[in-house]
């Protein structure tokens, strides 16, 4: 009698220890998810054209932090509004998040174009980026050396060092081929922010032209942010000679990216990466083909 009774008692304090064990883990869990905000997000608003104290105002609404961390001039820009931010607007973050503001400059700021000649191109680079230049295209001229600076032009005019230019302009770099005069696979960079698909093929020595998804040039870093790649020409692994220049053609739906990309690739031929987005634009909109079949030739380099 004494023994089933023991038994009884041994019993029921297991099934006490248990439910607190559940009990336990199901208030640490809630915890856990209250302190961090589990599945709690918040959709990034466009800050765009705003000053920075509305900004400020308006993601305090939304229990979000917003600080200026980068400044450019944009002549058509109001003076001191924001002009790019991130995360991008349509972006989820998690509460107190810090939105990176770029803002337009009130008054124009000069910057003195450094002596890079015979200076290696990723030394260079480094050096024109860290003062507020924007890299512009790459071109090869035959030379004893391989990737050292040779000349550098803002849009066609030759510079020398010294010379003052508006921060944000565009540098355009001359290269020396080396003997080799070597070729270049073209990397893959759909999925890229135009920003990055950028930076991967200057890396590369390649240039890259930016077009949205109807085929119209975008020029700007407005857009290096904004704007994914969805599919380029030439295609990945071509070859292709250095300073060679990249078709980017890019949306600013990011939540289409992936069915863009497996899309395209469903049409695409080894030969003709145009053609299916013309193929593609048929099926969608048809008024696209009209830029999208454009000749890539007729576009003026110096443009971007």
């Amino acid at each position: 009698m004494n023994f089933n009774k023991n038994l009884t008692t041994i019993l029921l304090n297991l099934v006490a220890a248990v439910l607190f064990i559940l009990l336990l883990g199901f208030i640490t869990l809630r915890a856990i998810d209250t302190y961090t905000l589990h599945d709690e997000v918040i959709e990034v608003p466009s800050f765009k054209g705003m000053l920075p104290s509305q900004a400020a105002k308006h993601a305090d609404q939304l229990q979000l932090q917003v600080k200026v961390t980068d400044s450019l001039y944009v002549a058509d820009a109001e003076p001191g509004s924001i002009i790019d931010q991130y995360p991008t607007a349509g972006a989820e973050v998690k509460r107190n998040r810090t939105i990176s503001l770029t803002i337009n400059t009130i008054e124009e700021e000069k910057i003195a174009m450094p002596s890079l000649k015979n200076v290696a191109l990723r030394q260079s680079m480094n050096k024109l980026t860290s003062l507020g230049f924007r890299i512009g295209r790459i071109t090869y001229t035959p030379s004893e050396y391989e990737n050292l600076v040779l000349g550098y032009t803002h849009h066609d005019d030759t510079l020398e060092a010294g010379d003052m230019l508006s921060k944000g302009s565009v540098i355009n770099l001359i290269l020396g081929t080396g003997i080799s005069q070597g070729r270049v696979a073209v990397p893959d960079v759909r999925g890229y922010s135009l920003k990055s698909a950028y930076q991967t093929l200057l890396n590369n020595h390649l240039n890259s032209v930016y077009v949205d998804k109807n085929g119209v040039p975008l020029v700007g870093p407005e857009y290096d942010n904004t704007h994914f790649v969805f599919m380029q020409t030439p295609k990945s692994d071509t070859l292709l000679e250095s300073g060679s220049t990249i078709f980017l053609y890019s949306t600013d739906n990011k939540e289409e990216l992936d069915q863009l990309i497996k899309e395209l690739d469903s049409l695409q031929t080894a030969e003709e990466p145009i053609s299916a987005l013309i193929e593609f634009n048929e099926e969608n909109d048809p008024g696209l083909n009209e830029v999208a079949g454009e000749d890539e030739d007729e576009y003026d380099f110096n443009d971007f």
